[in-house]
């Protein structure tokens, strides 16, 4: 017993003497304590010194709290942040020359402020990223010189191009050079297993309809709709399906809305029999799963031959021009999502990005600018998830409840499902088209109704 008593005395004072002098380092040189046991090879000692005192009992019960909070703090993973943090260097492809350099601009100051932003929330990951941008001059082949000069500028990460051509040919780097890329932009080609490290900052085709389905239900109060699919189209079944399923979570009596599935051919020249049948079987909501131009024009026409009044819905396609050109007299007062506009009503944080890009390029920022801020932070929240580059793809990943600029972003598949807005389409050529609603999924949406348990989590 006194020979216990004496080692625990003994390693009390020669605890006592260390921590004097890691103060007198601390006040010198900003040292950790632990960088300071690491230089003197002693941190494995030290920590089976404080395991020493938490298991005897004649150590003071403050030296015991000491002990258990170094033990935790200075030994967890997260520690790891605040000890040293990479540099982070993330490589932006886009054109800043020729005909495209408009666009290019336009993605070069929304990453900036993106990482202003994220700067604000973030000082101490955020001074170690810098940004590159590269100038692929709107080809295929510029595209590849400037990747393989970021890579040789030593980036960690890329995020481009703003053409889906230029994008396949940096997706094609990614997998040779085993380097991560953001693709800014929607990705409607899909991921191949062998594409590992290839993200996108905007949300699948079939997330549109869940965003639909949630609407239809909480704005419209939709009670029985009708879904226009074309059975071979693979694309507008996943649509149609998603805003079933939206329907069902999100209605909150027992029995979810009725559907009323109206299928229909590549050969259809009229949409006048499927719109009497559905209006004729009860349906307050009409939906469209196709993506294809040409489809929308022909239903939005037979629609205007009836005089139907009931809410149209489609994809993110109908704001096309070409849409508003090919059906010009029916074209106003149907809804369409779209993951961004800058007409809305939006947080205060979003409205500083707006004036910040207006004050720069005297124009509102477009869809292309919202894609490309949130690709940057959907890049710089992986990165400080560890303060270092060694895992950024399954950081990417994982990541959940980021901000993005029309609120939380969570990663599912590869692809970043979100908020989006429901617009209604304009009447006339000139006419602007109006925000309807915001479409909304909180981080409560996505610990409950979309958690890891909800099948559509793991599409």
């Amino acid at each position: 017993m006194t020979c216990l008593f004496f080692l625990t005395k003994k390693s009390l004072t020669l605890f006592l003497k260390t921590l004097k002098f890691f103060v007198f380092l601390k006040r010198q040189e900003k040292m950790s304590f632990l960088s300071f046991l690491d230089q003197m090879m002693l941190k494995q000692n030290f920590q089976v010194f404080c395991s020493f005192l938490l298991q005897t009992s004649q150590a003071h019960k403050f030296f015991r709290l000491i002990s258990l909070l170094v033990l935790l703090v200075e030994t967890s993973p997260s520690f790891a942040l605040r000890k040293q943090l990479d540099r982070f260097l993330i490589g932006v492809v886009v054109p800043l020359s020729g005909r495209a350099s408009p666009l290019g601009k336009e993605v070069k100051l929304a990453s900036e402020l993106a990482l202003k932003d994220f700067r604000r929330t973030n000082k101490r990951a955020g001074s170690h990223i810098r940004l590159v941008f590269s100038d692929d001059k709107g080809t295929e082949k510029g595209a590849l010189e400037a990747a393989e000069g970021l890579k040789a500028k030593r980036a960690h990460l890329l995020i481009g191009s703003v053409f889906a051509a230029l994008s396949q040919k940096l997706l094609d780097f990614s997998r040779q050079k085993n380097m991560p890329l953001i693709i800014p932009h929607p990705w409607r080609k899909g991921f191949k297993p062998s594409e590992k490290l290839a993200f996108s900052s905007v949300y699948p085709d079939h997330w549109e309809g869940f965003v639909l389905g949630k609407f239809a239900v909480e704005s419209l109060k939709s009670q029985k709709t009708a879904i226009f699919i074309n059975p071979t189209d693979r694309k507008a079944h996943d649509f149609a399906e998603s805003f079933r399923r939206a329907q069902k979570l999100y209605h909150k009596k027992e029995r979810a809305p009725a559907v009323l599935n109206l299928l229909y051919s590549d050969e259809l020249l009229s949409f006048d029999e499927l719109l009497l049948r559905a209006q004729a079987d009860g349906v307050d909501t009409l939906l469209l799963s196709s993506f294809e131009l040409e489809e929308a024009a022909r239903l939005m026409e037979a629609y205007r031959r009836l005089g139907l009044k009931l809410p149209l819905l489609g994809p993110s396609v109908w704001r096309d021009p070409k849409l508003k050109e090919l059906v010009p007299s029916s074209y106003g007062g149907h809804y369409y999502v779209n993951s961004f506009s800058a007409e809305a009503q939006l947080p205060s944080r979003v409205k500083n990005f707006i004036d910040e890009f207006e004050k720069k390029m005297k124009r509102r920022p477009g869809l292309l600018a919202a894609m490309a801020y949130d690709a940057l932070q959907l890049a710089a929240h992986a990165f400080s998830k560890e303060g270092h580059t060694r895992r950024l793809a399954y950081h990417l990943s994982e990541l959940v409840n980021v901000k993005g600029l029309m609120g939380p972003m969570h990663m599912g598949r590869k692809r970043a499902r979100k908020s989006a807005l429901i617009l209604k389409t304009a009447q006339g050529l000139q006419e602007r088209e109006r925000v309807s609603s915001l479409v909304e999924f909180s981080k409560k949406d996505w610990q409950s109704k979309l958690g890891q348990k909800n099948r559509f989590r793991r599409r």
